[in-house]
């Protein structure tokens, strides 16, 4: 573990120690075949970028530890096990800097953080031990769907002016 020289008693894990974990995480959690611990492309230096962000981060403890989990999630550093890697990861860095990681385990929640289902203070309550609304993909799917629609009959409305599309 590193330290950062603005936090000289907290402890980072270093790219090499997440990197350690995927790898042990992938040989003891096994839930597909083809996983296989694996760096993307660029997949170190997202791991590099997430840890700046976890130092740099203001708050406490649990405020760092949610930029580890929803970096190590949504940023997908790993060809697999991000989900898996994440949540030892920030059981670990919580851990040896004094503090418990205290959380109902539910794969959905991880899924939902994945998807940007959660906002960061829900995250944090969770990570400390509070309980976590249910990840419901169909709102998110309802919202989608809404915003398609508007823009269809945006589209059919000026069908006739319209010359060429553009998707941005």
């Amino acid at each position: 573990m590193k330290t950062h020289p603005d936090d000289i008693m907290i402890k980072y894990p270093s790219t090499t120690d997440i990197i350690e974990i995927n790898r042990k995480v992938l040989q003891e959690i096994k839930v597909k075949k083809a996983d296989r611990s694996a760096l993307m492309p660029l997949g170190e230096k997202i791991l590099e970028n997430i840890i700046e962000a976890a130092k740099h981060k203001d708050g406490d403890m649990y405020d760092k530890a949610v930029i580890l989990l929803k970096g190590l999630i949504q940023k997908h550093p790993f060809e697999s096990g991000n989900r898996r890697t994440a949540l030892v990861t920030t059981a670990s860095f919580l851990e040896v800097n004094g503090e418990k990681l205290n959380i109902t385990h539910d794969i959905s929640i991880l899924q939902g953080i994945r998807e940007r289902y959660y906002k960061e203070e829900e995250i944090k309550k969770w990570l400390q031990g509070g309980e976590m609304r249910e990840f419901k993909r169909w709102r998110v799917r309802k919202k989608i769907r809404r915003v398609y629609k508007k823009r269809k009959r945006v589209f059919e409305k000026n069908r006739k002016n319209v010359t060429s599309v553009i998707y941005l």
